[in-house]
């Protein structure tokens, strides 16, 4: 089976429609979500309508809890929390409800998909440091997860010492069912780093094979109005 997986599209409809168009096109038969399709980048409606028709599976990023207040207001600055009311508003009652019952964690053939790291998926930890990798590895049940929350695609293979593998100079890896991995899909809609493409992931599940795929992120349609 052929899995195509992205994530923090963050409203960015026009580049999660690239995504799946170029999943598509690289033989994806599933499409699945690791977060954050809710942000700041114009048309988060769209985005949840169009996770809501393709995607088979999408876990709740920190910007969807946070929107239905799942996430505490004291736990997010006062200018967050306002753009999350703003979120909000651009939801349907639909939406919202199809938000608030996302799962954090979601089994697939042989691998996880979440948004932060495995361990306690419900406070969206960051996987950079290498204490950070240990926790996520202690914590999988199975040997492969893809998660995002960073923005920036990368592989953590648990080698000892760790071993990090980066899509610009490791576009495609076979894994090793035997070795744990951290796969991050990186950014649909907001690379992290300033005129970096967009990221997302096409997994083959019988070759056990991942490719990172790139394309220049395109200009959004619009950006979220101060609330």
């Amino acid at each position: 089976m052929r899995y195509g997986i992205f994530g923090d599209v963050h409203g960015h409809l026009a580049a999660m429609e690239q995504a799946i168009a170029l999943l598509e096109t690289e033989g994806a038969e599933i499409f699945l979500c690791t977060g954050d399709l809710i942000g700041f980048l114009g048309d988060s409606s769209g985005c949840v309508k169009l996770a809501q028709k393709r995607c088979t599976a999408v876990v709740a990023g920190n910007h969807e809890h946070v929107t239905t207040d799942a996430t505490p207001a004291d736990a997010m600055s006062r200018v967050r929390r306002a753009y999350q009311k703003a979120y909000a508003s651009r939801l349907s009652p639909d939406q919202l409800r199809w938000t608030k019952n996302l799962p954090l964690v979601a089994r697939c053939e042989g691998f996880t998909v979440t948004h932060g790291s495995m361990d306690h998926p419900e406070n969206f930890n960051y996987v950079l440091t290498p204490q950070d990798v240990d926790a996520c590895f202690s914590q999988m049940e199975l040997p492969l997860v893809f998660i995002g929350h960073t923005h920036i695609p990368f592989v953590f293979l648990d080698t000892r010492p760790v071993t990090i593998k980066w899509p610009d100079s490791t576009p495609a890896l076979t894994l090793d069912p035997a070795c744990k991995t951290i796969v991050n899909v990186g950014s649909v809609g907001e690379p992290r780093t300033k005129g970096a493409p967009s990221c997302c992931v096409l997994y083959d599940s019988d070759l056990l094979r991942v490719r990172f795929l790139r394309f220049p992120t395109p200009k959004a349609a619009s950006s979220l109005p101060t609330p």
